[in-house]
């Protein structure tokens, strides 16, 4: 896989960008993404996921805990997840309710980040997402200007690309 870049906007404190879906009818749709390091699941609402109208697959129950809520959902596949020009393929998603605000986004979750070392740049609102190689994942970091270098952060504000 290769190195994923993505604009982004900032509201409040989140970093917005936008993500592909391919809908069962095989059309596409963009939407926002919120790109969450503290969600260890990428989520949706159900609201979202039934109007993007995919079947429930290989659906399990789960809760999801937020700072000051617990919501119930479930855990299911979907078959096409698109960020920037890298079709990332069936990924997991959590579906259950969030705050309003979130009604129509996607929570992008560590079950995807995790898979990558990311930076962004502040002057250009750019994301840059590096496919992660286990065995070395802390060659990436050489790249980036750490907050506090003596921890090993998968996120900081890069320098140059």
């Amino acid at each position: 896989m290769k190195m994923i870049e993505l604009n982004f906007t900032l509201e409040d404190t989140k970093m917005l960008s936008k993500v592909s879906i391919t809908k069962p009818n095989k059309i596409d749709e963009e939407l926002t993404l919120i790109i969450d390091c503290g969600c260890s699941m990428t989520t949706m609402t159900p609201q979202l996921f039934q109007r993007l109208g995919f079947p429930k697959k290989d659906e399990s129950p789960i809760t999801i805990y937020g700072i000051n809520s617990e919501e119930k959902g479930f855990s299911t596949l979907i078959p096409s997840f698109k960020l920037g020009a890298v079709e990332l393929g069936e990924i997991r998603v959590a579906v259950a309710n969030m705050r309003p605000e979130y009604q129509n986004s996607i929570l992008l979750g560590m079950n995807i980040l995790g898979w990558f070392d990311f930076g962004w740049q502040m002057r250009t609102k750019r994301i840059y997402m590096y496919p992660r190689n286990f065995a070395d994942a802390n060659y990436i970091q050489e790249g980036f200007r750490l907050k506090n270098p003596k921890t090993k952060l998968l996120a900081a504000e890069v320098d140059d690309v």
